[in-house]
């Protein structure tokens, strides 16, 4: 089915996977903007709420506590639920605008499932263990514990604002193993995917010095 306007790419944010220098080389190759920290910054500004406090609730579960105590929330100390409506209002204006790579954050189970292409990452649990080993220069010990708690915590988000399973391959158009194609070859691989759900999809050279792209969210 042929995507509607401007189309974006949701890609999961498995840590381990390279989905840093795969969403940066997806926007330089695209021209599109990356939306992931920005997402809570545009929340921050909406809501006049320090960055702060909303960012221990970005990605994470709501405790019974905190659930429960939601009608006492106040500006000074949002809940966790007015975050995700927050949260989700944002997305589905990134979406609706198009053109951009939306990190984390549930958005596939958001977004209208014609519009885009919902990407997960994933690799074996060894190859990331040793990833984060090396890049956070931990004893493998604690690289896999730190890997495990962050799936979980994902896990965790996605069943209670969702409430669906993360590993239900029905949220996802392309699942690809980082650890069978380099950084490039999955670029390739999602161009090409992305060309064949939702029509081709015009594309910069490689560039030379590569960009940020970074989103600007003011006025979405």
């Amino acid at each position: 089915m042929r995507a509607r306007g401007r189309p974006w790419i949701t890609l999961t944010k498995t840590l381990g996977t390279d989905w840093e220098p795969i969403a940066r080389r997806l926007a330089e190759r695209l021209g599109w903007a990356i939306f992931d920290r920005e997402i809570v910054k545009e929340i921050a500004r909406r809501s006049h709420v320090p960055e702060s406090l909303l960012s221990s609730r970005d990605e994470r579960e709501v405790g019974w506590i905190e659930e429960g105590l939601a009608g006492l929330a106040s500006k000074e100390h949002p809940s966790q639920y007015l975050f995700h409506e927050q949260m989700a209002r944002v997305i589905l204006e990134v979406g609706r605008r198009g053109g951009a790579i939306v990190l984390g954050h549930g958005a596939n189970w958001l977004l209208p499932v014609d519009r885009g292409l919902r990407v997960r990452l994933l690799a074996p649990l060894p190859e990331r263990i040793a990833r984060v080993s090396e890049r956070e220069s931990l004893p493998p010990s604690a690289a896999r514990a730190r890997v495990r708690r962050d799936d979980a915590a994902r896990a965790r988000f996605i069943l209670q604002f969702y409430r669906r399973r993360i590993d239900d391959l029905s949220g996802y158009d392309l699942v690809v193993n980082t650890a069978a194609l380099a950084r490039d070859g999955a670029v390739a691989v999602i161009l090409a995917a992305l060309d064949a759900k939702c029509g081709p999809v015009a594309r910069r050279d490689p560039p030379r010095v590569r960009a940020s792209g970074r989103a600007r969210l003011q006025g979405v």
